[in-house]
């Protein structure tokens, strides 16, 4: 645009160099009004040809400024989108450490989960010792139990024995 803009004024300034420059021309040389009047006409043509050539770049001075704006626009919709994603990213970053705060506690509680699953083993080994020594000692309960019961069998078969040897 400022291209266009500074090309403009240095065509309008060669113009005005080239009017001053016939001007002097016309004082210097004295020319007649016919080869002025001709040089007017070639002047005023190249002036309409100039003036058509502004029109157009006057046009495409607006057309620039028309993509401009929608440069402008889609660089406004951009920023809005990176901010968008800004946001995003700052959630997502404050859900990582939220994720990773809770992993850290719930990676303590399962440490002390092993530990109490550790100390609960250990316990759960030495009941079973009891409970297999509880079971010798039953077994030697039981054993003896049967010996008395098989004592306590003789002993008054041997008392019928007795009895029935004094009835005799």
């Amino acid at each position: 645009m400022k291209n266009a803009l500074v090309k403009i004024e240095h065509e309008r300034n060669s113009l005005v160099e080239e009017k001053m420059s016939l001007l002097r021309k016309i004082n210097e040389d004295g020319i007649d009004i016919d080869g002025l009047k001709a040089q007017i006409e070639e002047v005023g043509g190249e002036k309409t040809h100039l003036l058509l050539r502004m029109s157009d770049l006057d046009i495409e001075l607006q057309f620039a400024n028309l993509q401009l704006n929608d440069v402008r626009k889609v660089l406004v919709q951009t920023k809005a989108e990176k901010d968008s994603l800004i946001e995003e990213k700052s959630a997502i970053l404050i859900k990582i450490n939220e994720s990773d705060m809770a992993v850290h506690a719930l990676r303590a509680q399962i440490e002390e989960v092993e530990s109490e699953k550790s100390q609960l083993q250990l316990e759960m080994s030495h009941l079973d010792h009891e409970i297999q020594y509880a079971n010798l000692q039953f077994t030697d309960v039981k054993h003896a139990f049967v010996q008395t019961e098989l004592e306590k069998n003789l002993l008054v078969e041997e008392k019928f024995n007795l009895l029935r040897k004094i009835n005799e």
